[in-house]
């Protein structure tokens, strides 16, 4: 409607004690060379996988479920929330990324130099890496055009630059 694709999945499984025989796979291809405007995903259970796609912006919330992304372009922002799961994002992530992770790590591997951003990264329990370098708890740098916020609660946090 109006050039909004809304999907969505209940199963009637979840009302009884057995979870046996409840799934489900939503498959959305976007063409090559199309960059989606806005991109919302809200998963009460289950991964999410976004494999080559272009947004302007994201907005990505997962209960209990992981997120992995391979050659995601983002050019405004995106905003990650993830109560239980691990978040694995690789590619060109421009504007602002805000990541908070309750319980699991977060791993970005990301498009540019580290001098291309600027970053404030925290992790309460857990191990904090940028580019191979270890840091305690927290790691703010940089001045660049680009931000990174990430916060990890019980998990780890490992960013890498990959025109370092």
């Amino acid at each position: 409607e109006d050039g909004t694709l809304q999907i969505w999945s209940e199963s009637s499984a979840l009302r009884g004690l057995s979870m046996s025989g409840c799934g489900a796979t939503v498959v959305i291809t976007v063409p090559v060379g199309i960059e989606l405007e806005d991109l919302s995903v809200y998963a009460d259970l289950g991964d999410v996988e976004l494999d080559g796609i272009a947004v302007r912006t994201a907005d990505l919330t997962l209960d209990l479920g992981s997120l992995t992304g391979h050659g995601v372009t983002v050019s405004r922002s995106v905003d990650v929330e993830a109560d239980l799961g691990d978040v694995e994002l690789s590619g060109d992530l421009r504007g602002e990324t805000i990541v908070n992770a309750s319980l699991g790590s977060v791993s970005l591997n990301l498009v540019g130099a580290e001098s291309e951003y600027r970053y404030d990264l925290s992790v309460d329990l857990g191990k904090l890496t940028v580019n191979g370098r270890d840091f305690k708890s927290e790691a703010a740098r940089g001045t660049g055009d680009d931000s990174l916020e990430v916060y990890a609660d019980l998990g780890d946090v490992s960013v890498t630059f990959s025109a370092s």
